[in-house]
């Protein structure tokens, strides 16, 4: 139980991180072809 309350803490806190970057990067680029790339 304590293992994963300790993986819950480090989740959600790389996902508040996450969120704190969205709108500070700005995108150039054709995502659908990146997309498309990774495949």
């Amino acid at each position: 139980l304590i293992d994963y309350a300790l993986h819950e803490v480090r989740r959600r806190g790389r996902q508040k991180r996450l969120l704190e970057l969205k709108g500070a990067i700005k995108w150039e680029g054709d995502l659908t072809e990146w997309r498309k790339a990774r495949d």
